[in-house]
């Protein structure tokens, strides 16, 4: 699978098998409150959170463990060669042009051993 909206996916291949059960209309009020929360301003967000975190809670049942979302990719990410070139690190010039550490200064009282 390489579509980034796992649950559009889910939810596409239910529509492809002629899945009309309820957890799929609940499955797809889930996906439009998360659109929703996406794409809204983000003072929004909380209270369309609140509502998909709902949503959620009565589709699975679950009282008692917190909501998660695995978001790590399961794949391989491939940059542009150009963000690549300009994400390796660079010299630091900084380093190579510094002065060598500070001397004390003759008013400076000596160090005592």
């Amino acid at each position: 699978m390489s579509d980034p909206d796992a649950l559009g996916y889910l939810i596409t291949r239910l529509d492809e098998c002629g899945a009309d059960v309820p957890t799929a209309a609940r499955l797809r009020t889930v996906h439009r409150l998360l659109d929703r929360h996406d794409r809204s301003h983000p003072d929004e967000q909380p209270a369309l959170r609140a509502q998909a975190t709902e949503a959620m809670t009565t589709l699975s049942g679950a009282t008692t463990q917190s909501l998660m979302v695995n978001v790590r990719p399961e794949g391989d990410i491939i940059l542009p060669e150009a963000l690549a070139r300009e994400a390796q690190p660079a010299p630091r010039p900084s380093s190579r042009s510094a002065p060598s550490p500070p001397r004390p200064s003759p008013q400076s009282p000596a160090p005592t051993p």
